[in-house]
């Protein structure tokens, strides 16, 4: 009997170990011993491992025990039924709905997946999943077109505020002027703008030779400097300092995020730097309550190496184990390859790299061989990431401006219109003093989403000056510009001079109204636009056709598609479909479910 009840236990639980054989029958050491050794002598069970092992019946092949084994963890278990079902379901598995559904960390859940990938098990597959249409899907790339004709791609820049710039530098600490333009945001608490900026001292002051500034707005046009108590000012006045770098060497690029995720300190800097004599770079990580008193992550000099070099940006990435995407200029390639600029991507974490560098972006065959990338960064924008990189032309007149790139993954990253300035200088020369006559370089943050009316616009705030690399006698940007852009204006689908169309892959529906932001050319009175629902198979959805959809005129960012006599396209939710739009006259640059993600 008590051979039976082992027997009929491995059986049932295969890959279970000697100790749960013990506590789940409740017999004694030896007599569990005897028994195993008995089943595996006639050769009707196997032990997997030697210290630790999992015990098997001898039909169950060698190839499938690994997998059993690894399936006997809850959380691996949970995680491996959910992909089934959603395969079964035809539904895309990301990581981070995967941490919903299963309930745990998203650390854990990238232990689990990466050894279940490892034991190949389940695959990662980076691919051009579903459109998730509770999103605004933007037309950077073809992601989510199927097929068009007679559609134009154009690529819009935001429009420079007229009174620029909206904040000039003017203090003694300030020094040569803003050096990066860290991040804009408006704080959730007190719903004031704020904007933190890296000024260096000239050699006059040399108490403090690298610090962190920060200015306050009511309205984001503005801007005041706030008299704070940190750091004094060397006839004792207050400043707007809010933290001293100089102590991490070397100017990096200071990038300020907003994580709520984490409330008691949702402010983030990250910085990064080498010590003075040494090509180490590594970065700093530190975190604040108020954006005034910051924590530092590690002491130093214990920050994260990273193998990259300065003028190293910071963003929030995707992978919840490494969630701090670095881009900057790799070290090991230029001494391999020569490459004097180029960008490169590496994700970390509080206390480690996740590997090595990776070039992601360089110049081209196209380009001016006097243009380099001189450093990249990026922001998370609906469900992609958008990205602007500054050339650096070095010629005898030094200039630099921004391009703009995009991603889905943070790891592969296109240019949009190559040798098109997003955001280009003013022109008119290099005069000592003009604004932005010379440089453009935008905040390392997302652009803040402002809505006034029906109207939403995204605020991008730059820093622009009279120099760049070669003219030292003129000093960095003196002060800050404001430069805006409609809500998903980066590119539209352009139908100006014919009719056009435009047809979706297809994707999953997930309820709500069809909203389209799209501007009518010429007024409400030319042109227009209709949507038809297609079915997968391309046949249109009764009651859902061209023939009963409404023509939308206008210009707006959440223009509503409706059809006649009451049909709704809410009742297909949960369907795969397509749409169809018909275009005259029309910018196209978004649509989306109304449904929130």
């Amino acid at each position: 009997m008590r051979k039976e009840v082992v027997t009929n236990l491995i059986k049932k639980t295969p890959g279970i170990s000697y100790n749960e054989i013990v506590r789940e029958t409740g017999l004694s050491n030896g007599v569990i011993s005897h028994y195993l050794i008995k089943l595996m002598e006639s050769g009707e069970v196997e032990k997997e491992g030697i210290k630790r092992g999992k015990y098997f019946l001898k039909n169950i092949p060698k190839k499938d025990r690994k997998m059993i084994t690894l399936l006997r963890n809850n959380t691996n278990n949970d995680i491996f039924k959910l992909l089934i079902k959603n395969f079964n379901n035809n539904i895309i598995s990301t990581q981070n709905e995967i941490s919903k559904r299963v309930n745990k960390s998203a650390s854990t859940i990238s232990v689990s997946l990466k050894d279940l990938q490892r034991n190949n098990i389940i695959e990662r597959v980076i691919m051009n999943q579903a459109p998730d249409v509770r999103y605004a899907q933007l037309f950077l790339d073809d992601a989510v077109i199927e097929q068009t004709v007679r559609l134009q791609r154009v690529i819009h820049q935001p429009h420079k505020y007229h009174t620029n710039p909206v904040y000039t530098v003017g203090t003694p600490w300030e020094g040569n002027g803003v050096v990066y333009l860290a991040g804009v945001y408006i704080d959730p608490v007190d719903q004031l703008w704020k904007a933190w900026y890296t000024s260096l001292y000239p050699s006059a002051y040399p108490d403090i030779t690298y610090a962190i500034c920060m200015i306050m707005s009511q309205d984001g046009i503005h801007w005041e400097r706030p008299e704070l108590d940190l750091y004094h000012g060397h006839h004792g006045e207050k400043t707007n300092i809010v933290l001293d770098l100089g102590q991490v060497g070397g100017t990096g690029a200071a990038s300020i995020l907003y994580e709520p995720e984490n409330p008691s300190h949702p402010w983030t800097l990250i910085i990064s730097s080498c010590l003075y004599g040494t090509w180490e770079y590594k970065a700093y990580i530190l975190r604040s309550a108020d954006g005034i008193h910051w924590l530092w992550e590690h002491q130093m000099p214990n920050g994260v190496v990273h193998g990259m070099g300065d003028r190293c940006t910071a963003m929030k990435g995707p992978d919840p184990q490494y969630p701090y995407v670095l881009m900057s200029r790799g070290l090991a390639d230029m001494s391999r390859w020569g490459l004097v600029r180029a960008a490169h991507r590496l994700a970390i974490n509080t206390d480690q790299a996740d590997g090595e560098p990776r070039r992601i972006l360089y110049p081209d065959l196209e380009d001016d061989p006097a243009g380099q990338i001189y450093h990249a960064h990026g922001f998370p924008y609906q469900d992609i990431y958008i990205g602007l990189f500054q050339w650096f032309w070095e010629t005898e007149d030094p200039y630099g401006e921004m391009e703009l790139m995009m991603s889905r993954d943070t790891v592969t990253w296109n240019r949009i219109r190559p040798r098109q300035p997003f955001l280009p200088r003013s022109t008119g020369g290099g005069r000592e003093g003009q604004f932005d006559c010379q440089v453009t370089d935008t905040a390392l943050s997302p652009p803040v989403r402002t809505s006034q009316g029906d109207r939403e616009t995204l605020w991008f705030y730059y820093w622009g000056g009279p120099a760049m690399h070669g003219n030292r006698h003129l000093t960095f940007g003196r002060g800050i510009g404001l430069a805006q852009l409609r809500a998903d204006g980066f590119c539209s689908l352009r139908a100006q001079r014919f009719p056009a169309t435009l047809v979706t892959r297809p994707f999953i529906w997930p309820g709500g109204k069809l909203l389209i932001n799209a501007s009518v050319l010429g007024g409400a009175g030319n042109g227009g636009l209709q949507t038809e629902v297609l079915a997968e198979d391309l046949k249109p959805v009764e009651g859902l056709g061209r023939e009963q959809a409404d023509t939308i005129r206008g210009d707006g960012v959440h223009l509503e598609q409706s059809w006649q006599k009451e049909a709704t396209i809410q009742k297909l939710q949960g369907r795969r479909i397509r749409l169809k739009f018909y275009m005259d006259h029309v910018d196209l640059f978004s649509f989306q479910s109304s449904e929130s993600p």
